[in-house]
């Protein structure tokens, strides 16, 4: 020390002052390496091919945390995920706006409220599926636009979209068969027996009710849409291909040529408008409206389109959009407005600037929109024959419809918390450990036994803890 000391004098250095016992203390520990940074990296070696939950297990393997700990890590990932995939922010506020006009149009038919004799836009309310296909397009190409080079990452892909979708509906064909038996024991006819056909229960089962296997509806109604959105999502390699390769423009004149199709073929076989279609071919109804929302994704992530636009300009046309919808003009018309309006919200958006479409309330109302959309029907059935049979409709019928909405947002609330959240978790935390199972056998099992393992692993683990401890 004495000889540092002499040195520092000799050759006119400045002496550091004495450390103190705490920063000898932390000079001697080793630094701790923090999860999120550690994630990150790990995420950075593997070339971001593996999805979040892939990354916490291998992270698990490594550090082997305690389960406190673990159970930690599982709840922070997908929030990273999220940030780092470029989900937008503003998408479960638009998605759940747009869902809750698909229900008042449809509670406005079921209810006979008569809304459109005050609102002409009520009867148009409908192009808002249009709407959410094509957010749907949007935010898919923005998170998955770099993840989908290889056949793996496809069938991660379909894993994905699959644990979010189909456990909901699952629960609400449960639901359907439930009232079936109901109604039968108590000798109550439905007012449309075709739509609780039994026969049309594979197909729901399938997700294929839109395809045109169906020449009425069947069960859950809006599920159609869900069958579309399927369809769409077995073709996203060959959509992110084209957006990806052209540019904007040529984007949106194949999207209007689309739509142009569809116009031709309607005018030549007197067939029903494309913007109604449902369970009848709604799949190709989805097709052109997914497509614009991919474009737009794309050409936002590579630079084509930029810009800095306030969210009073996203305000303004958002109420475009209900302007358009309530003229008596075609419905087709509205289509470059949601286009718009998904593209400067994206760019608001990427400000950062508070506003309302940011907040935390439309925030987690937009995570269980999708419970929203999926149930309406189902919860609006006791309110429907409620209204139906009292004397004095008129006063009754706003009530019931008005009380069978906010009881259905409270369903989709807890659906998301402890149903929807937590069955996504689990199937994909089954198929992660039947593919390291079926690698490390070395023996390849069917699809059909491989896919019945991981419901039946995802559903034991989710209401049988106990037994599945003992049987892992």
């Amino acid at each position: 020390m004495y000889v540092n000391q002499i040195h520092a004098v000799v050759t006119n250095e400045s002496l550091p002052f004495p450390a103190s016992r705490s920063q000898q203390n932390a000079r001697k520990r080793p630094r701790r390496t923090r999860w999120p940074d550690l994630i990150r990296r790990t995420a950075a070696q593997s070339d971001c091919t593996y999805p979040p939950l892939l990354v916490v297990k291998r992270l698990q393997i490594l550090q082997a945390p305690s389960p406190r700990r673990s159970f930690h890590i599982a709840r922070k990932a997908p929030a990273h995920a999220v940030h780092e995939f470029g989900q937008v922010c503003c998408a479960g506020q638009l998605s759940f706006l747009s869902r809750s006009g698909i229900v008042i149009f449809h509670y406005n038919i079921d209810f006979q409220l008569g809304l459109a004799t005050w609102f002409p836009l009520v009867t148009n309310l409908s192009c808002m599926v249009d709407f959410f296909f094509m957010l749907s397009g949007f935010v898919i190409v923005h998170g998955y636009r770099s993840r989908f080079g290889s056949a793996r990452e496809y069938g991660e892909f379909l894993l994905a979209r699959w644990a979010r979708v189909y456990p909901l509906h699952v629960l609400i064909l449960a639901c359907y068969l439930v009232l079936i038996a109901i109604a039968h024991l108590l000798h109550v006819q439905p007012n449309h027996p075709e739509i609780l056909a039994l026969s049309g229960l594979p197909v729901n089962l399938l997700l294929v009710q839109a395809w045109g296997f169906l020449d009425h509806p069947s069960f859950n109604v809006p599920s159609w849409s869900i069958s579309a959105e399927w369809f769409v999502y077995l073709l996203a390699p060959a959509v992110f291909a084209i957006v990806r390769r052209v540019s904007l423009a040529f984007s949106m004149l194949c999207t209007l040529l689309m739509v142009a199709a569809m116009i031709a073929v309607h005018n030549a076989l007197g067939a029903q408008d494309w913007m109604d279609l449902t369970y009848q071919f709604g799949m190709l109804r989805a097709l052109p409206s997914f497509f614009a929302g991919a474009a737009i994704a794309e050409a936002i992530c590579n630079g084509q389109l930029r810009g800095k636009p306030s969210w009073w300009t996203v305000h303004a046309l958002a109420a475009s959009a209900l302007v358009v919808l309530s003229l008596d003009v075609r419905r087709e018309l509205v289509l470059p407005v949601f286009c718009s309006l998904i593209a400067f919200a994206a760019l608001a958006d990427a400000r950062g600037v508070p506003s309302v479409m940011k907040s935390q309330v439309l925030l987690v109302l937009g995570e269980s929109s999708y419970a929203l959309y999926m149930s309406h029907v189902l919860v609006s059935v006791p309110f429907w024959w409620r209204a139906a049979s009292a004397s004095d409709r008129d006063p009754w019928t706003f009530a019931f419809a008005f009380a069978s909405f906010w009881i259905t947002i409270v369903l989709s609330l807890l659906s998301y918390r402890y149903f929807e959240r937590p069955m996504r978790r689990d199937c994909q935390e089954s198929c992660v450990w039947g593919h390291s199972r079926t690698a490390g056998g070395g023996l390849w099992r069917s699809r059909r036994a491989h896919w019945t393992n991981c419901c039946r692993d995802a559903i034991r683990r989710r209401f049988f803890p106990r037994m599945a401890c003992s049987m892992s």
